[in-house]
Parts: structure tokens; C-alpha cells; sequence
């Protein structure tokens, strides 16, 4: 008897030292600020998208109830959303999410299911509107930031151009994670602009979100957050800084070695331990053997605002022939472009085996000359852009003869040497013009011809 009851005694023994690690004793193990923390008033979104049966449900087959410290649950879903005290609830079967705010400190448990069906999704909030209650955070999703990127070179390439004075930051809203209204919170962006050292010490700060546009060139930011303990009544701060992060082309990093947290003073470029003191670090801490591992906290994004390029069109490439002491008009001639000046050359040479060189120069507003002796001249357009220099030139014109007499009483000769092929097409022109008329006007000789009798 002894013997069985010894037994049945260890049995006992071993089958609660293996059951009891997973009874739960008490109701209350599980501390409020063990919860994921939510601030009061602000909207939160449960994701049910890896639930599968709430995945595909139809909103008006979905069902949330909210326990509030223990107590009885309130339905605050069904199928749309109903009046209920302290809280406002919404279900979207397109994004797979409910949408909470709650509106009363406290810990609150979240159950949303199928009306119809044993599947449910449980998420427990602890609420409050203190600082602890506030995450405030940059998403450093690789995915997210390349899009941001992408953003800013597209607002800079369509948005800038050479008389542009600001460039405004797009909204980093999708970059955040908060559960503060975003509209709520103070955002600062610091730049630096071309021609500055790259350094933090260099960035000017607008609180306006607005980047001051003075030339060409890449100009680089970042922006930082901050929650003001008298925003919306709340009794602490919270704040996105780069206080004591290490500033490297891309963004700024938190430095920690082993888990101690570091603060990288920009000034001595030295590392010290950070700690909650007012200038935020104690002792210089020495990193000599060890690993120092860097953590991106706020990144820093990059536009470039280029010249263009500038180019030029002669409206017209055809030229005559010129003569001495003629005036010549020359064809009219569009730039385009950032331009930062523009120069009109006559230049000339005596035949093709000589080298231009210019004679004359010509404004913009009168593109005429008078050549003064036989030879070649053209007109050299030369514009000066911000980085570039460009040229271009007009057709050759030839003056191979000098007028003696008054331009209106040359030879028939003269007049030929220029214009040989017109008079050649009007030769043309004029015998087929002749051969028509005579065609019209001379009729064929009517002959008379003798029919026989016996043929008609």
C-alpha cells in the first residue's frame, strides 16, 4: 500500500512539474505595460491579413468587440459601425484592417471575428496619454526610401528651374510610424545648400518645410520631428533628432558597442556613454578593439537642380551669293536653354584653303553686314550656359564680285552669273509655254478625198 501510494505520489510529482509552467495561476500576469502601447484619441489600424478566414470576409460579415480592463466586452463592430462610448471602429475588407481610436485610458482587449464562424484575431492595447504612449519613429523600409527618393528627383526634375527660389519637401507621412495625428506633429527640415562643407554644422533649418533654391547643383536634407509637451495636452515630449548620431552621406547612425548605447559628439568626434542627463551623455567611452555597430535613424535625401543644355536654331540655312558693299541680312536665329550670354561673330576667310577668322561682331537685335571685299564670310552664334558653351554657324556666304556701279544698273552678265539656273528653268518654261499656243492656234490642212459609188 505504501509502496503504490510512494507511486502515485512521484506520477503526481512529475505531472505537475511538466503542466504547471503552463497554467496561468492569476488574471492579471501579464502587466498593462507589457501591451502594445497606444495614445489616446489617435486612430490605429489591426492588420487581419494573416488570418486567412478574416482575410477574405465581407465587412458586414465581421464582428470587433472591446473588453476594457477585464470587464464585459462591448460590440463596436457589427457589420458597420455603431455608436458606442469611447470608441470609434471601422473594418475595411479591401485593405484586411480594422481602424480603432479609443478614447479612455486603460488597457483594452480587441477580439475581431466572423459573426458566423470560429476564427477570431485578439490584440490587447494598453492606452494612455503620456510621452511612453507616443511612438514616433522613421520607417527605414530600403523599399519605402527608394520611392521617397524617387519622389524627390521627380518633384526637382518637373518642379525647379533656374529662377525657382525654394523647392518644397514632399510629405514623409508614408516614411513615419506614429500614433500621433501626423498633422500634429512639428517637423524641421535642415539642408545644406551648394557650395557648403558637408556637415551637420552646415544644414540651415526652415520650419516651413520650404529649401532655398541660390544656384546649380545638388543640394542635400533631412528632416526631423517633434511632439511638444503642450501639443494636445499631453505630459511628456517626444522627438526624431540627430542629437549625438554619427553623420555619414545617406543619413545619420546610432552608435552602440555590446549594447551600450553611444553618443558621437560632432564636435570632438569622440564617443560617450548616452545617458538621460541634460546634454544627453556621461564619460568618454573608448572604442579602441571594438566593433562599433551603426544603425541608420534618419536618413538624408538629395536633389540636383542642372543647367540645360543650351541650343540654338538658324531658321534658315539657304544663302545667296553676296556682293561687295551690299548690305546682307542674315537668317534669324532662336537660343534656347539656361543662358548666361550670347556672342554674334562675323568671321571670314579669302577661299577654303585659308582659316576664318573674325572680322566683325553683331547684336543680337541686328543680324546685318556689309562685306567690304571678295571671299567667304559666315556668322558664328556662340552661347554661354551656366556649364556649357555651344556653337553654331550659318551657311557660307560667297561674294565673288565687287560692284562698281550702282547696284540697280548691273550688266546682264552679272545678274546671269548669279542667278544661271532660274534662267535656265525660265528658258524651259518659255518654249513649252510656245509649243502650246502653237498647238491651239495652228489647225491641220483639210484634205478633200473622192468616195466611189459602189463604196458607199
Amino acid at each position: 500500500m505504501i509502496k503504490n501510494s510512494v507511486k502515485k505520489l512521484i506520477v503526481f510529482a512529475l505531472c505537475a512539474i511538466f503542466v504547471l509552467p503552463f497554467v496561468n495561476l492569476t488574471t492579471n500576469s501579464v502587466k498593462a505595460d507589457e501591451y502594445k502601447k497606444v495614445f489616446k484619441g489617435t486612430e490605429y489600424v489591426i492588420s487581419v491579413e494573416s488570418v486567412p478566414e478574416l482575410k477574405d470576409a465581407d465587412s458586414k460579415d465581421v464582428e470587433i468587440k472591446i473588453e476594457k480592463d477585464g470587464g464585459a466586452p462591448v460590440i463596436v463592430y457589427d457589420g458597420e459601425a455603431k455608436v458606442v462610448d469611447g470608441y470609434t471602429a471601422t473594418f475595411s475588407a479591401s485593405d484586411d484592417a480594422a481602424t480603432i481610436t479609443f478614447f479612455n485610458n486603460g488597457v483594452h482587449k480587441v477580439t475581431i471575428s466572423k459573426k458566423e464562424g470560429t476564427t477570431k484575431y485578439e490584440e490587447t492595447f494598453s492606452v494612455g496619454d503620456t510621452e511612453e504612449f507616443i511612438t514616433l519613429d522613421y520607417i527605414l523600409d530600403e523599399t519605402k526610401l527608394n520611392e521617397y527618393k524617387q519622389e524627390v528627383e521627380k518633384n526637382a526634375k518637373e518642379d525647379l528651374t533656374a529662377g525657382t527660389s525654394s523647392f518644397t519637401v514632399p510629405s514623409l507621412e508614408k516614411l513615419i510610424s506614429t500614433n500621433f495625428p501626423y498633422g500634429s506633429i512639428r517637423k524641421t527640415v535642415y539642408y545644406y545648400t551648394v557650395g557648403d562643407t558637408v556637415s551637420s554644422s552646415n544644414f540651415a533649418s526652415k520650419a516651413d518645410l520650404k529649401i532655398s533654391i541660390k544656384g546649380y547643383g545638388t543640394y542635400r536634407f533631412y528632416v526631423v520631428f517633434d511632439i511638444e509637451k503642450s501639443n494636445l495636452n499631453i505630459d511628456g515630449g517626444k522627438a526624431i533628432t540627430v542629437d549625438g548620431l554619427k553623420e555619414k552621406e545617406d543619413g545619420f547612425y546610432a552608435c552602440s558597442v555590446d549594447g551600450t548605447e553611444l553618443y558621437f559628439n560632432k564636435n570632438d568626434e569622440k564617443y560617450y556613454v548616452k545617458d538621460n542627463s541634460s546634454k544627453g551623455y556621461g564619460e568618454e567611452f573608448s572604442i579602441a578593439g571594438k566593433t562599433v555597430v551603426e544603425t541608420l535613424k534618419v536618413p538624408v535625401f538629395a536633389f540636383t537642380l542642372d543647367s540645360k543644355e543650351p541650343t540654338i536654331k538658324i531658321n534658315s540655312t539657304y544663302q545667296e551669293n553676296g556682293f561687295v558693299d551690299l548690305e546682307y541680312t542674315l537668317p534669324k536665329v532662336d537660343v534656347y536653354g539656361d543662358i548666361l550670354s550670347e556672342k554674334y561673330e562675323i568671321e571670314y576667310r579669302k577661299d577654303s584653303s585659308s582659316d576664318w577668322e573674325v572680322i566683325d561682331e553683331l547684336s543680337s537685335g541686328s543680324l546685318k553686314f556689309t562685306p567690304d571685299k571678295t571671299g567667304e564670310y559666315r556668322l558664328r552664334v556662340t552661347v554661354f550656359g551656366v556649364n556649357h558653351v555651344k556653337d553654331a554657324y550659318t551657311e557660307v556666304i560667297k561674294v565673288s564680285k565687287a560692284i562698281k556701279s550702282s547696284p540697280y544698273k548691273t550688266s546682264f552678265g552679272d545678274w546671269l552669273e548669279v542667278n544661271v539656273f532660274p534662267f535656265i528653268l525660265f528658258c524651259i518654261s518659255f518654249a513649252c509655254l510656245v509649243a502650246i499656243i502653237l498647238l491651239l492656234v495652228i489647225k491641220p490642212k483639210e484634205t478633200k478625198v473622192d468616195v466611189k459609188e459602189e463604196d458607199r
